[in-house]
């Protein structure tokens, strides 16, 4: 069964990715999951305070991990029926999932031979095929008894809900329906990538020094001095997060270092029957794969000056980045979620989810680094390019006595959360 993300060009492709695109990932359609986000940035914060005090330090990734997986099984699957035990099945399958795919893409070349050679690899892969059925079909069979009780009255309230009712291209010609296994590996898709590029978008806002004073409200980001970076992409003092995210929504969908990740990206050349493109005084036949290597695009230093440096300002007004445009449509300069047709249908959703986060950490917490304990840049690769390891750092409370203008800058924090509440409400 091919995926949207497999699925060559054709009736198949289409079908699947315009049932995501009209009735998942659509801006109409994301304010039915607005309280599933409030739920799990409460639990996430929730959550750094009892490490907080348990530990005297945090270590965010998997706390927001967890809080990721949380909206997203509610957007796949609904919110009756789903517990914290479910959820937490859930997102530690899908993280072995994301962990291990890198080194299931073996079995894409020469199957016959890597399958003999790779037996172990093929065993794990099988292992977590088969936990997936046991996990997610049940979910989708829950999806299928609401519609049936709901008869004439059902409503479309989640992605399995859309793919019960979905028609694909039959070998006959005709249409038929989504078989169970079907509907498991597209549920699979959608997790591992929703969850994927926003934590990939999060840690890429990482790739900074610390600098300025954490606490001083005269000394926020856009003002005199940067503000005190940590591990959690949020600062503390004035309103980092304000001046960083809405403008432009630069910080979630094209990092302060424009980094790509290493994997390159197949388009196949196009042109006419039995005829060749000419790509820089090369000829390359039709339907012939053409890899682009995105970190090479991401790196340039002709299109980002200083590319490996953490410097925000870039993608602010009067910066190189001002204006970048993340679908490919106008140009290239960097491709965080693809380009073309191709181009990745729920870009709209991370970049929400990383600014409601974002700010609702910085509202709630003031971050500090742990001293001695510096971020360590060393990259590995998942499903995409992360950071190998997750430095600690403190997060607790803002205190209820704070000075006037500490107040002032919380409350417009406060502001642009509620603000987000009202847009993905609207």
């Amino acid at each position: 069964m091919h995926t949207i993300t497999s699925a060559a060009y054709g009736p198949l492709w289409r079908v699947l990715r315009r049932n995501l695109a009209a009735k998942v990932l659509h801006p109409s359609c994301l304010c039915r999951h607005a309280a599933a986000r409030r739920r799990a940035v409460s639990g996430l914060v929730a959550g750094i305070t009892r490490q907080m005090r348990g530990e005297g330090v945090v270590v965010i990734e998997g706390l927001l991990h967890r809080a990721m997986f949380h909206v997203l099984v509610s957007m796949c699957f609904g919110d009756d029926g789903l517990d914290d035990a479910v959820v937490a099945s859930v997102t530690a399958l899908q993280r072995e999932f994301l962990t291990s795919v890198v080194g299931f893409q073996v079995f894409g070349a020469w199957p016959a031979v890597t399958k003999l050679l790779f037996w172990r690899r093929l065993k794990r892969m099988l292992s977590i095929r088969r936990r997936q059925e046991e996990l997610l079909a049940p979910l989708i069979r829950a999806c299928r008894e609401r519609r049936d009780a709901a008869g004439d009255n059902f409503a479309e309230d989640c992605y399995a809900d859309s793919l019960l009712g979905l028609k694909i291209p039959a070998e006959d010609g005709g249409g038929r329906n989504l078989t169970e296994s079907e509907m498991v590996c597209l549920c699979s898709e959608f997790l591992a990538s929703g969850t994927d590029s926003t934590y990939r978008r999060r840690d890429a806002m990482d790739h900074g020094e610390p600098r300025g004073a954490a606490g001083d409200p005269s000394k926020a980001p856009g003002r005199d001095t940067p503000g005190h970076r940590c591990r959690s992409g949020g600062h503390r003092g004035g309103a980092p997060a304000a001046d960083a995210l809405p403008q432009g929504r630069s910080a979630g969908g094209a990092p302060a270092a424009p980094a790509g990740p290493l994997h390159m990206l197949p388009h196949a050349a196009t042109g006419e029957e039995g005829g060749a493109t000419t790509l820089e005084g090369f000829s390359v036949p039709r339907q012939a794969s053409v890899n682009f290597t995105l970190a090479g695009m991401a790196l340039d230093e002709a299109v980002w000056p200083d590319a490996k440096r953490f410097r925000p300002e870039r993608f602010l007004p009067g910066g190189e980045g001002e204006d970048v445009d993340l679908t490919g449509s106008k140009e290239i300069k960097m491709m965080p979620f693809g380009a073309g047709r191709r181009v990745c249908p729920g870009i709209g959703l991370p970049l929400l989810h990383l600014e409601y986060f974002v700010l609702s950490l910085v509202r709630e917490l003031e971050w500090k680094e742990v001293p001695g304990e510096p971020v360590e840049l060393t990259e590995r690769l998942q499903m995409s390019l992360v950071m190998k390891a997750a430095a600690p750092c403190h997060g607790r409370p803002v205190d209820a006595q704070v000075t006037h203008a500490h107040s002032c800058t919380c409350t417009r924090d406060m502001q642009l959360v509620e603000y987000l509440d009202l847009l993905i409400m609207s």
